[in-house]
């Protein structure tokens, strides 16, 4: 469809000009008269630190997003400077929530999010509440149709930020007809997507397997994880659970433990004997990156029968040894690992070291 772009008189303009703290509105139209690449770029920085502060730098902010793919990105950081609420600027993302074009929607979610408008929140629902035409992104093959699924992705993670626990059945049910959507769940209600993957888990439902496997996947901070250890390690220490819930899980419980915590872990880790339980709990320990850990990866690294397995370890005793250390367990690998392209690969790394 066609975008019809208000023309903004230079009048409105010259009034909202600030030498010191320029608009997005001259910053846009900077960014339109620039023509050295370098300052275009610097252009969109200042534009990605500005919050539309008027009806018409949100109506720039959307010329620029809508004319150059490569600054959408830039003009939705300037959009989540918004703070509400603001009448005035909300009645322009409600005017676009109106269209059709998932992009314009995109834009307008974000904004009207931002201002939190309670007029734009039955708007947002409504396409949140929409069927997806396909259960995942990858199987849209035209680009409009993977922009109405991101745009109805996007509409259900601006209800979970918006209204929270209320939203949470919603994006449940949404997630069992498109499982990428779980990761909103593990994101927004970590604590409580944990114990529900276990169940997806086990589920006859290959949607719900696939729920636990996209929110099981999901980056979490640090800060979050840490508060979920317990049952976490829990699951990675149920051998009746699926090994790609316990994989990943195992990896957030490395990633997320302190010093007593690691030292727990080795101590059961050695008294194991079932070699799937190990490399679960191998799979923690490695991901921690604690000195602790380094003995385990040591044997690990000249004993595992995988070559690309050995060397990966390689690289990440690398990174934990002191140099001296390092430079000692070359010398063994050099010599002594069973593949020709390791010993290779060690022996090189050893002489730019200025090892013998």
């Amino acid at each position: 469809m066609k975008i019809i772009l208000l023309l903004i008189s230079s009048n409105l303009w010259a009034q909202q000009f600030s030498p010191k703290h320029p608009p997005v509105v001259s910053l846009c139209r900077s960014y339109y008269q620039a023509i050295d690449k370098g300052e275009k770029e610097k252009i969109l920085g200042e534009i990605a630190r500005t919050a539309p502060a008027t009806p018409i730098d949100v109506q720039y902010d959307f010329d620029l997003y809508m004319r150059y793919p490569k600054a959408r990105s830039v003009v939705m950081s300037s959009l989540s400077l918004l703070k509400g609420p603001n009448h005035d600027l909300a009645s322009v993302f409600l005017s676009y929530l109106s269209h059709k074009d998932p992009q314009i929607l995109m834009f307008a979610i974000q904004g009207a999010f931002q201002l939190r408008s309670q007029r734009a929140l039955p708007l947002i629902e409504k396409i949140a509440k929409s069927k997806f035409k396909f259960s995942s992104l990858e199987q849209a093959t035209l680009l409009r149709d993977k922009q109405m699924w991101t745009a109805q992705y996007e509409a259900l993670d601006a209800l979970a930020l918006w209204q929270g626990e209320k939203a949470f059945k919603l994006i449940v049910d949404q997630a069992e007809k498109a499982p990428s959507v779980a990761r909103i769940l593990a994101v927004r209600f970590w604590d409580k997507t944990v114990p529900l993957m276990v169940d997806w888990s086990k589920s006859g439902s290959a949607a719900k397997r696939a729920m636990a496997d996209e929110a099981a996947a999901t980056d979490i901070p640090i800060s979050i994880l840490e508060k979920s250890y317990d049952p976490m390690l829990a699951i990675v220490e149920n051998n009746k659970l699926p090994n790609g819930l316990r994989h990943q899980l195992a990896i957030k419980v490395g990633i997320c433990a302190n010093e007593d915590q690691i030292k727990n872990l080795i101590q059961k880790y050695q008294t194991l004997t079932d070699e799937n339980e190990r490399t679960m709990l191998e799979t923690a320990l490695f991901a921690s990156r604690s000195h602790q850990v380094i003995p385990i990866l040591v044997h690990y690294a000249k004993t595992n029968p995988d070559p690309l397995r050995r060397m990966n370890a390689r690289f990440e005793l690398k990174e934990l040894m002191d140099p001296a250390e390092y430079r000692s367990f070359l010398k063994w690998v050099s010599k002594n690992d069973p593949d020709s392209q390791n010993r290779k690969e060690a022996s090189r790394e050893l002489f730019s070291m200025g090892g013998n």
